[in-house]
């Protein structure tokens, strides 16, 4: 049975956030839709006895000299059996004695440990649960998650709307309510519930009013909100990369790095050809001191001298 004990207060609504019956067929259908050879099976009390039956097996073995198979090897790997009190129980196996002792129990097992842990921790998501239980209880992370999204009450807290907050597109066209305070006036940029139209056109705001449909009344090509001001002006600055470049310096200082370039690359064209220059009059050299020697064959190379 579960060490986590929730407070008294809370335990009366451990029966209603989540229906052990929806849980169990939730958890089912995802079992069932997994592969026979996949390693999230459930564990079963059968599946359970079975595993202790096979690490018995190999320990008797181990110590009489008997034979083993790979099942035997493969589950003393990955788990051991701990004696509580008569109860054989199955755990995961530790590299240390220092280790957690993370006790396997079977799937009937999980509603309420997760049931526990969660209103333990005041409704807490997937990552807090885990936490509570990882040390204690293998406990797959799909039965956390389906546990959770079945919680009536986390539900409730998702479906709950946010207040403050619009959601979808903002209209183009769209009318805001000027502040009824009239010191707030020339800090809102709008003008309020006013009898003269004048004044409500040189604004750029709408006052229905003075329209009737609430629509703006203000010729767009003539007048300007300060929203709208500011994005013009913004619009016709110049990034300091733009201002640079499109000076009458920049270009002249652009010609002048083109310049320079062909000038280096013809400077290395004319250093190749005064070495080549040189270079014939070694072969030349060396050819001329080989026939005075006698030598039928040169032991240079003279790739640029022809007889």
């Amino acid at each position: 049975m579960s060490d986590i004990e929730p407070d008294h207060q809370q335990n009366s609504a451990k029966q209603v956030i989540v229906n052990r019956d929806d849980f169990t067929i939730e958890l089912q259908n995802y079992y069932s839709s997994l592969n026979k050879n996949n390693k999230k099976n459930e564990w079963t009390n059968q599946r359970i006895k079975n595993v202790i039956k096979l690490l018995d097996e190999y320990n008797t073995s181990k110590s009489q000299g008997g034979r083993l198979t790979s099942k035997h090897y493969y589950h003393a790997k990955k788990y051991d059996v701990m004696n509580i009190g008569d109860q054989k129980v199955l755990i995961m196996k530790r590299k240390d004695t220092s280790d957690p002792l993370v006790q396997i129990i079977p799937v009937e097992e999980y509603y309420q440990l997760i049931l526990d842990a969660h209103i333990a921790t005041g409704h807490g998501r997937r990552d807090k649960i885990i936490h509570v239980l990882r040390d204690k209880y293998m406990v797959p992370i799909f039965a956390i998650s389906i546990f959770i999204n079945l919680c009536k009450i986390c539900l409730a807290k998702k479906k709950a709307p946010i207040r403050g907050v619009i959601k979808g597109r903002m209209p183009q066209n769209a009318v805001f309510a000027c502040p009824k305070a009239e010191d707030n006036r020339q800090e809102a940029g709008c003008s309020s519930k006013s009898n003269n139209d004048d004044d409500n056109i040189e604004s750029g705001y709408v006052d229905k009013d003075a329209s009737g449909d609430g629509l703006d009344v203000s010729d767009n090509s003539e007048q300007e909100t300060f929203a709208g001001k500011r994005v013009h002006e913004t619009t016709k600055r110049k990034s300091p990369l733009q201002q640079m470049t499109s000076s009458d310096n920049f270009n002249e200082l652009v010609e002048l790095k083109k310049k320079k370039a062909k000038v280096e690359i013809q400077l290395m064209k004319e250093k190749v050809e005064i070495a080549r220059r040189e270079k014939y009059k070694l072969d030349l050299e060396l050819l001329k001191m080989e026939r005075e020697l006698g030598m039928s064959e040169s032991i240079f190379t003279a790739p640029y001298v022809s007889e």
